[in-house]
């Protein structure tokens, strides 16, 4: 089950011409890719930041107003720093996420360890995130909570509908 810490408050009828954007984040090896898939297959539009990246574009225009006023890394403020209204994070037991990461071709333990100096560790992301979404417990458990989530945030109120902007 996608845990949620409630710093957003209860979902309420949401307005059908508002759309909730949910920001999803996790480290290397936590199953982002496969969790995103989730979501559009619950009909979820996905913007993925590392297929734009890939394509070696020389610039992406993300427009997140008051940018630098929201903050970012203090609990409950991770989301709108990023322009979503909610954020969540993809989490495993560290064992997995290594197992999973050193199968990838070309990977070391060398390029592993760099790549998690370089990240937020886990437990920061957990609890900076407003949902936690544990994929160590299979793919089907982890579509259910995806598909729990979704119904959750669809009938959320947006940071808009708080702020009476939008």
């Amino acid at each position: 089950m996608a845990t949620d810490d409630t710093r957003q408050g209860g979902p309420e009828q949401q307005s059908p011409a508002r759309t909730v954007v949910l920001g999803l984040t996790g480290s290397i090896g936590m199953g982002k890719s496969t969790v995103a898939a989730m979501f559009r297959e619950e009909g979820v539009p996905v913007w993925d930041a590392d297929a734009v990246r890939s394509r070696r574009e020389p610039l992406a225009l993300l427009d997140i107003p008051l940018l630098f006023e929201t903050g970012g890394r203090a609990p409950g403020q991770a989301a709108r720093h990023h322009g979503a209204d909610a954020v969540a994070v993809v989490s495993a037991p560290a064992g997995l996420q290594r197992t999973r990461v050193l199968a990838r071709p070309g990977m070391t333990e060398a390029k592993l360890e760099a790549i998690l100096g370089r990240q937020v560790p886990d437990a920061e992301k957990r609890a900076l995130a407003d949902f936690v979404l544990d994929t160590s417990v299979g793919l089907e458990a982890t579509r259910a909570q995806v598909a729990e989530l979704v119904a959750r945030l669809r009938g959320r109120p947006t940071r808009a509908d708080a702020t009476g902007s939008g």
